[in-house]
């Protein structure tokens, strides 16, 4: 199957609408940036102060329970690693248990502390469900998506859905990675939270990834996926040419 400029569409209405409408809305909190406070702030507060990062909060979600409200952010961070001295810059969810996180003797501890945390798993799959709304995924999945099949067996045109769909997200997270498309850290993804989006089986996902993979259009090692640096490069030449362009018409208007 071709993969060209005409892999891509836009969304037809706003993604909060949208979820609005479907009825099947779980109750949420979602805050504005200016009320990013309590245990996640701490964190940011003490890597700003301690470290010199830069950390700026883009959306914040306040889940109840029973300790109390739990926030969940995605946040812009840029940095440098002490190890190497490079800069970073990126977006990447952030919660209560951030600090805790970090304390962690371990990658395990570390992914202990994440998988209880159930207030990020919820927001993750709220996020997922606004995402597949916008996109009208469930639509299309009625009229093409056959549950007994897999990818491999799935019509031309579901298959071609769902390419479509990944290579959108995956290109809309690496353009505007502030719009959070339900991942954990911008530039990439886990399969299983695409296949959340997507409303497939993870392994349905992988089927799609090593064919996009094969084409050059994402990278993928079964566990996560994004774009392909050929891709990316492509966006950044555009990126680049459109920044030069507009600096010429901004001089020949002064």
């Amino acid at each position: 199957m071709a993969l060209d400029e005409t892999f891509r569409f836009q969304p037809k209405i706003d993604e909060k609408v949208v979820f609005e409408l479907t009825g099947e809305a779980r109750e949420r909190r979602e805050l504005q940036p200016s009320r990013f406070e309590g245990p996640v702030a701490d964190w940011a507060e003490k890597r700003m102060r301690d470290l010199g990062e830069t950390i700026v909060p883009r959306l914040v979600y306040s889940v109840p329970t029973k300790s109390g409200n739990h926030k969940v952010a995605w946040v812009y961070h840029d940095g440098f690693e002490i190890s190497t001295g490079e800069g970073y810059c990126l977006h990447h969810i952030a919660c209560d248990c951030s600090s805790e996180i970090e304390a962690a003797e371990s990658d395990e501890q570390k992914q202990e502390i994440i998988g209880d945390c159930k207030a990020l798993s919820q927001v993750l799959g709220t996020r997922a469900d606004m995402i597949s709304s916008t996109y009208g995924i469930d639509t299309v999945l009625n009229a093409y998506y056959d549950p007994e099949r897999t990818a491999g067996e799935q019509s031309p045109e579901m298959q071609e859905f769902a390419l479509r769909s990944i290579v959108y997200v995956l290109e809309h997270d690496y353009r505007h990675p502030e719009s959070w498309m339900a991942n954990v850290e911008s530039g990439w993804t886990l399969v299983n939270l695409m296949a959340s989006i997507m409303h497939m089986r993870p392994e349905d996902i992988g089927w799609y990834a090593d064919m996009l993979q094969e084409n050059e259009v994402v990278a993928t090692d079964g566990v996560a996926i994004s774009l392909s640096q050929k891709l990316k490069d492509t966006i950044d030449a555009e990126r680049i040419l459109r920044e030069v362009s507009l600096g010429f018409e901004e001089e020949l208007a002064a």
